[in-house]
């Protein structure tokens, strides 16, 4: 790498070049540095040993059948058997395999906003909103609906009694994050109703 005695016999064109370089690698490993301590702390896994998940996903992953697929943020694996409710430290640690024929329903529950903006820029009253209700429980709510959403939960009720909630929509988020969830909600849904799980709905009262 370059030392001062180098960088000091350069034009003032290269140094500031020089410059931009170094400045760029140092802004990169700090990013990069964030980024692992933030997933490293919000990790719904974060307090459970490796070797503990990998026996779990070991165990539980072959059962869901052909084509797993991971829902990052439910932290869910689905196939074509059943789901694979993994290891989460919001679910209490509760982690087990679920085959849809043992899947009595799943449960929606959602609040739409007052006042949010539409991706034109537009406002949306609250009152309009309402109209989305159907197109949400059918399961035909298009992303903007979908993102005049305060809160959105999804709860799976398995025959013997346990549950297992996800909040897609929790209180205001980003559109990013929002985006990535409700296309979780969105896949989650389509396997669920696949297999032919009946659902319930709700609609949350909306806060003062």
């Amino acid at each position: 790498m370059f030392n001062n005695l180098s960088i000091l016999a350069m034009s003032d064109e290269a140094q500031m070049v020089v410059f931009i370089i170094i400045s760029t690698i140092t802004i990169v490993y700090i990013c990069g540095g964030f980024f692992w301590l933030a997933e490293r702390f919000t990790s719904p896994t974060r307090t459970y040993d490796k070797n503990e998940l990998r026996a779990a996903d070991d165990e539980y992953i072959p059962l869901v059948g052909n084509h797993p697929h991971r829902l990052q943020y439910s932290n869910l694996v689905l196939g074509d058997n059943g789901i694979y409710v993994r290891p989460d430290i919001r679910r209490n640690g509760i982690y087990t395999y679920i085959p849809y024929n043992r899947i009595s329903k799943y449960h929606i529950a959602y609040q739409p906003t007052t006042t949010t903006r539409s991706g034109a820029g537009g406002a949306v009253v609250g009152g309009l909103l309402f109209g989305v209700v159907g197109a949400i429980a059918g399961g035909l709510a298009t992303r903007r609906q979908l993102n005049s959403i305060k809160e959105l939960i999804l709860v799976i009720h398995a025959d013997e009694g346990s549950s297992f909630r996800i909040n897609f929509i929790d209180g205001e988020r980003t559109e990013s994050i929002i985006k990535n969830r409700i296309t979780e909600y969105e896949q989650l849904r389509a396997y669920l109703d696949n297999h032919g799980v009946p659902y319930t709905q709700e609609v949350l009262p909306s806060l003062p």
